[in-house]
């Protein structure tokens, strides 16, 4: 089986489709919050989010039955993305982000459920953002939320203990 992830920002989404925690190919399309925001609703970001992964798919020989799970991260998780999901507060590990997927079934476009990683912020939980403590505050996700990945498989070894 395979799996597809998705990072998407502002202005751009990738796809990427993964066998056996491989990459076998990656597609792009140039969509994200920022088209969502403008036309006031998420249809464009989910419809090139599917677009992306077809794309990805057909070129692969496969259909969206042999991909085990869909997992996504960036702003996905904010206001303008798929839907919007609380942060985890620092410290983040792996397994914690791993515990707090958040689990969004997305009827319109993918028909299934998608996997959503959150993002991570500086405050701890219940502490509120105010102007005394606001440059206390830092949020993170999408490529900082890769760093996870990339630490867990020793490719950046010990980054991830700075923050």
């Amino acid at each position: 089986m395979y799996n597809l992830y998705m990072d998407s920002g502002t202005s751009n989404t990738r796809a990427y489709l993964l066998k056996d925690f491989a990459l076998v190919d990656t597609e792009a399309v140039k969509v994200g919050t920022k088209d969502s925001a403008i036309s006031g609703g998420n249809d464009v970001l989910l419809s090139g989010m599917k677009s992306c992964c077809d794309k990805l798919l057909a070129r692969n020989g496969l259909e969206m039955s042999a991909v085990a799970e869909i997992w996504a991260s960036g702003m996905v998780t904010n206001t303008f993305g798929i839907v919007e999901v609380a942060h985890v507060s620092t410290p983040v590990t792996a397994q914690k982000l791993l515990d707090t997927v958040y689990r969004h079934q997305e009827e319109r476009y993918f028909h299934r459920e998608i996997n959503l990683i959150r993002g991570a912020k500086t405050a701890r939980p219940g502490q509120e953002v105010s102007l005394e403590n606001i440059s206390l505050m830092n949020n993170v996700r999408g490529e900082e939320i890769e760093a996870v990945g990339l630490v867990a498989c020793n490719i950046l070894p010990g980054i991830w203990t700075a923050y």
